[in-house]
């Protein structure tokens, strides 16, 4: 009888799970999930500067077209590409770029025979690296800044 009251003692310890387990598994849980977010966070941001980085390149290529009848930039805006059907009805309806932020065109250099691209609300961190990456684009490979979420880029 003894043996039998000390065996259902044992059985009864053995159902469910201690304290310290269900605490082990909650921290893998958090662990995994605070992964999960650090990973998507990342791969949001480059998916927005992508969009971004393509979205400034469009408007690159709509601008020197605009200048294809023309002697310079001069009267460059992009109101002046939206009228011309340049930009895609993205850019020239909503004109926020994929950090909420917005984009500008001027002419600028001797005689207007450059245009400047201002992308402002660019999140700190990715504006310098949203810079790197259109340098190649830009007049001479050197003529992009990004800094304290503003990216420009200067092109002709």
């Amino acid at each position: 009888m003894l043996n039998q009251l000390c065996l259902r003692n044992y059985r009864k310890k053995e159902k469910g799970y201690s304290i310290v387990e269900l605490l082990c598994v909650l921290m893998v849980i958090a662990i995994l999930i605070g992964v999960i977010v650090a990973v998507y966070y990342k791969v949001s941001r480059n998916a927005h500067k992508d969009q971004t980085k393509t979205e400034v390149l469009e408007i690159a290529s709509a601008a020197k077209d605009w200048k294809a009848g023309r002697t310079n930039y001069s009267g460059l805006t992009m109101d002046a590409l939206c009228q011309e059907d340049g930009l895609s009805k993205d850019l020239c309806g909503d004109r926020h770029n994929s950090f909420g932020g917005s984009y500008s065109i001027a002419s600028t250099g001797p005689n207007n025979s450059q245009f400047i691209i201002t992308t402002d609300g660019v999140h700190t961190g990715i504006d310098a690296s949203l810079s790197e990456e259109l340098r190649p684009s830009s007049l001479d490979q050197k003529s992009t800044t990004g800094t304290g979420g503003t990216v420009t880029m200067t092109d002709q």
